[in-house]
């Protein structure tokens, strides 16, 4: 445990542990002013964490997991060179730094057994939370529409996020309630167990809503690795426990048969679920296509949804479904495996405390080593070591990263509330000061693509009022969002409009054919561009487009049926059939 001032000390752990329990208000949806506020929340905790270190001799020790994650950061900027989006970059390098600096910082400042109980209670109370939205949002679906199949979402993006993030929280539930049980006396035990059932239960139900068929398998999961870690080997209570398991495992299937939206997507998966299957098959193959392309340093950390689309052999999402292809994706091979390097050793490390851990924190490694949270384990981890004086130069070097750190995010946070605050003048119809707000948003913050967009909305909103010359700056405006994000299609189709507005129609029709071209299944895009070339006298180019437009609506609503491709398979040969013999 480092020697740090108690001030400091205290106002660093605190910011830990109210991140933890807000953790999925201020992080749910994946805004960038959520990545940003997190990161200057963990800038803010390392700041005064290391302001306890000046002037006291502190020895730093680095291990594998250290070398590894260190190595993943540097790899990350290097890929940065070729990153195709220098904004999303710069701040997914943010964010992975502020994970790992709030791991090194959980480490450090939560090793002992009261700040242990803080910070998982606190992962308790985030859990509770999301929950408790999550089920608001269905009753409310429910009593409104009737809908009875909905999948929550909570406070997060999408309802597979919700559904990992409450499986991360049952069992640091249950390991935190237990401790604290063992820790009780006798009158407070039964109080804990029906406060601990009512919150497993409560989270249990939630997971359910979802209807995240990944989350049900990763929850039996869960109850599986808990049988056998949980009790000693080889006692009568480890037969007890997997017995229970499997009657767990029983009841969680029949519970989940009886859930409408896990029953709806179980029982469809054979028949209009199928596209969604397919969908994440071919999202993961063009994952691969990426990542064959550029296997060392990737397109750039952050940039996967503005490179998708080029290879997209469905259709376009900001994910890959699958975070491994992803990082390997955007940073390249060698990051990911470092980051497996780095996660195997906290594993390792956790299977060990398990064997030799007293009975309290044995049920904490238990539950981390289920959720794999590193955070509920204590500071060792196995592996090389190097011990090394930690100079006051160094230490004082980084608080003066950290603080540039804090005033570029403090910026960037700055000017997306100025930004949110034009859009809001924006639908007011007060156009000139949505103009003036994403103007100074600008200034603080002009690598980011999404104010030159805004802005040139912004002044296509203002012509009515000053005339055909703001729409001059408004196409140089979207030029300049698009010399940010040249890959982005739907910046091109955008421009085409406005080269149309003001009556270019050549330069609009090449505009939208660049859209398609970064995007081959563009519907709006080769809607937009049929739609030029008609108005600009190419009626052949723009029946061709349209067709385009017509295979890929039917493609994307063709009902997924056990017939469906060989059917489609004989119409094409029949077809050619009847050209050959026209022919």
């Amino acid at each position: 445990m480092s020697r740090v001032s108690p001030y400091t000390e205290l106002v660093a752990r605190g910011i830990l542990v109210i991140l933890l329990a807000a953790l999925p208000v201020v992080a749910g949806k994946l805004f960038a002013w959520q990545g940003m506020l997190v990161a200057l929340a963990v800038f803010i905790a390392a700041f005064f964490s290391l302001m306890g270190l000046l002037g006291k001799p502190q020895r730093v020790g680095l291990r594998v997991v250290d070398y590894a994650l260190i190595g993943m950061l540097v790899w990350v900027a290097v890929s940065m060179t070729r990153t195709v989006y220098l904004h999303a970059s710069l701040l997914a390098l943010m964010q992975l730094l502020s994970y790992f600096t709030a791991f090194w910082l959980a480490r450090t400042l939560l090793g002992r057994r009261p700040w242990q109980q803080a910070a998982g209670g606190a992962i308790l109370v985030g859990g509770v939370l999301a929950a408790v939205w999550g089920l608001n949002e269905y009753v409310r679906t429910t009593a409104i529409s009737g809908q009875t199949t909905w999948r929550i979402y909570g406070p997060f993006f999408n309802p597979n996020l919700l559904a990992g993030y409450l499986l991360l929280a049952l069992p640091v539930a249950v390991a935190v309630v237990w401790w604290n049980r063992t820790q009780a006396d006798f009158q407070d035990r039964s109080l804990l167990t029906i406060a601990a059932g009512f919150v497993i239960v409560l989270m249990s139900v939630a997971l359910l809503l979802t209807g995240s068929k990944g989350g049900l398998l990763a929850a039996a999961v869960v109850i599986i690795v808990l049988a056998f870690t949980l009790p000693r080997p080889g006692t009568r209570l480890a037969g007890r426990v997997r017995r229970l398991a499997v009657i767990v495992l029983g009841a969680v299937l029949v519970v989940a048969l009886l859930a409408p939206p896990i029953r709806v997507r179980v029982l469809s998966a054979f028949t209009t679920q199928r596209r969604s299957a397919a969908f994440r098959y071919y999202t993961w193959k063009t994952t691969t296509q990426m990542i064959r392309q550029r296997p060392l340093l990737g397109f750039g950390p952050g940039s996967y949804e503005y490179v998708q689309p080029q290879f997209a052999i469905a259709g376009f999402t900001r994910t890959a479904h699958q975070t491994p292809l992803q990082i390997a994706a955007e940073t390249g091979l060698p990051s990911l495996v470092l980051l497996l390097v780095a996660l195997s050793a906290i594993v390792i490390e956790l299977c060990s405390r398990i064997n030799r851990a007293p009975p309290g924190q044995r049920l904490l490694a238990a539950a981390a080593l289920a959720a794999f949270i590193a955070l509920a384990a204590e500071p060792a981890v196995k592996g090389l070591q190097i011990d090394a004086r930690w100079p006051q130069v160094g230490r004082v070097i980084l608080m003066v990263i950290l603080l540039a750190g804090c005033w570029l995010l403090a910026r960037g946070l700055h000017s997306q509330a100025l930004a949110a605050q034009g859009e809001q003048l924006a639908r007011q119809g007060i156009p000139s000061a949505a103009i003036a707000r994403i103007k100074r948003a600008i200034a603080l913050d002009p690598l980011d693509a999404k104010h030159y967009e805004a802005l040139a909305t912004f002044l296509v909103g203002e012509m009515q009022l000053v005339g055909p010359g703001s729409l001059q700056k408004a196409v140089g405006a979207q030029r300049r969002a698009i010399a940010l994000v040249p890959t982005k299609p739907s910046l091109q189709r955008e421009l085409a409009h406005l080269y149309a507005l003001l009556g270019d129609l050549p330069a609009a029709v090449g505009a939208a054919q660049k859209a398609v071209q970064l995007y081959p299944n563009y519907t709006k895009g080769w809607l937009t561009l049929a739609e030029l070339q008609a108005t600009s006298g190419q009626p052949a180019a723009a029946l061709a487009s349209y067709r385009r437009v017509t295979e890929l609506y039917l493609s994307a609503n063709m009902p997924a049926s056990r017939w469906g491709w060989p059917r489609r398979c004989l119409r094409c040969i029949f077809s050619k059939c009847r050209c050959a013999a026209r022919l």
